[in-house]
């Protein structure tokens, strides 16, 4: 190695890092080990063990003296070691992440750092100008990277379909759909992968609906997989389109596609959110009482407030939640809700399949959702719907004295209550006594979507939803000073 030394003093430095590796190699066995016991990713050991083949096989290229044989000058000398140590330094600072990334994040997808790396570091390595620039050495670095990819793509299964975030169409040929009505996976410690090969394992469902059903397969992700009649290639397409919109706070969006072993799709991940309660527990004020016992009238209007403005984040970003209503809003607090079920928004021309009937604008009523696009006024009416029972005490805006079923009170859809004079209203007195206390701004919107169906914007319910909380603050206030 005297011939390193003799001619560029940061190459010493290399061969130094080359030769003190103790450490990394107490490094490989505690990653190792971790990883077994964790069980974090099916193919992580396997990634570990082949970054450190790279490294130790580079470690042993530099160190051997035979060099001199196949590089007579010392330009090509330099330009090999550079090469070597490029392989070297990645595979170490590789490592590393790979090591963080589980010791932090319970190793979900911990290459995809890697991968930015590499390409980082190639690309910043293409631009370096080296003394010889000799065709065969040339190849052979681009060789040795192939294999690099090439090897690296062994170490996870194959995904016929691959769902990147830019492509905006399945490819419909290569997708595996499910064909029957069954749950498609119904059992613990089942495994979905994502389009890159990364594997999960379902552990407790947490939730079940019409579309599928709900998993924890770590601290911080959840996976919804679909039923088998549900995990259609429109529902692909649309997942496509919602992981190539920018991510905005108050939504929880999906975050990669899974499939099961046999490439077939099935469903999405997405991140896990604690401390939350469903917009329709809340609704009840005994529930509010048990689950919040310190929130006033105040913060009603400013949950009521944060959900609307999160639609205007949403209409904006061109997307029709269509399946709007108060089970896919979660409430951590006043001011931070998350709109979940996001599979189920109606994204350009792909119309949504579900809904509940209360918070569709009666003139749908008689429809199929499958032969109707849903626009804006379709989600204002079922905002208008939600902040009407988050107001009322999860009342029916279509209430009316001795009609119970709520099938009948929503055919009839005939709006009972006094805009002017509440106690004059067709309902009960605990509805009464809820509609005395709105503001008459509120009371007049209310009537104008639910009695004469007009259209209105999302800015007139919360400026009048903001102009009465200003009015109480005043009047708290007011009492406090006397």
């Amino acid at each position: 190695m005297e011939w390193l030394l003799d001619y560029d003093s940061s190459l010493a430095g290399a061969v130094w890092l080359l030769k003190y590796d103790a450490w990394w190699v107490l490094t490989a066995f505690g990653v190792i080990f971790f990883t077994f016991i964790k069980k974090l990713l099916s193919y992580s050991w396997q990634k570990l063990l082949f970054l450190y083949v790279i490294k130790y096989i580079t470690f042993y290229l530099v160190y051997i003296s035979g060099i001199d044989n196949y590089t007579p000058n010392i330009e090509s000398r330099i330009f090999i070691m550079s090469i070597l140590v490029f392989f070297y330094l990645f595979s170490c600072i590789a490592i590393k992440l790979l090591w963080l990334n589980i010791l932090m994040f319970s190793g979900d997808e911990v290459l995809w750092d890697i991968k930015d790396l590499w390409s980082g570091l190639k690309n910043l390595f293409s631009k370096i100008r080296f003394a010889s620039k000799s065709n065969k050495i040339v190849a052979g670095s681009r060789g040795y990277q192939k294999t690099f990819l090439k090897q690296k793509s062994t170490q996870q299964p194959k995904v016929k379909i691959k769902a990147q975030v830019k492509t905006q169409q399945p490819q419909s040929k290569d997708l595996i759909l499910p064909k029957n009505t069954n749950t498609v996976m119904n059992s613990k410690g089942e495994k979905v992968y994502t389009d890159k090969g990364y594997s999960y394992t379902l552990k407790n469902k947490i939730s079940q609906g019409g579309e599928g059903e709900v998993y924890v397969v770590t601290d911080r992700l959840l996976v919804k997989i679909f039923l088998e009649n549900k995990a259609t290639t429109e529902k692909f397409s649309k997942l496509q389109k919602l992981l190539s919109i920018k991510k905005f706070s108050g939504v929880v969006f999906p975050e990669k596609i899974v499939y099961d072993q046999n490439n077939k799709f099935v469903g999405f991940t997405m991140p896990r959110i604690f401390g939350v309660k469903e917009l329709s527990i809340l609704h009840i004020p005994s529930n509010r009482a048990k689950y919040c016992p310190h929130w006033t009238y105040i913060d009603l209007l400013d949950l009521s407030i944060t959900i609307a403005n999160t639609l205007k984040k949403i209409h904006e970003a061109k997307i029709i939640v269509a399946d709007f209503n108060p089970r896919n809003v979660l409430v951590k607090s006043p001011k931070k809700v998350y709109f979940i079920d996001i599979d189920s928004y109606q994204i350009q021309r792909q119309p949504s399949t579900v809904g509940m009937k209360i918070y569709i604008r009666p003139i749908h009523f008689n429809k199929s959702h499958r032969e109707y696009l849903k626009n804006q006024g379709d989600d204002i009416y079922a905002l208008s719907v939600i902040i009407f029972q988050n107001l009322m005490s999860g009342g029916n805006p279509y209430a009316k004295t001795g009609i119970s079923n709520e099938n009948d009170l929503l055919e009839l859809h005939e709006f009972s209550f006094d805009v002017y004079e509440p106690q004059k209203s067709n309902v009960s007195n605990a509805l009464i006594n809820a509609w005395s206390n709105l503001s008459i701004d509120l009371r007049k919107f209310f009537e104008d979507v639910f009695r004469y169906q007009k259209p209105v914007l999302i800015s007139t319910l919360t400026q009048a939803l903001s102009a009465y909380k200003r009015t109480l603050i005043r009047v708290q206030t007011n009492t406090r000073r006397k």
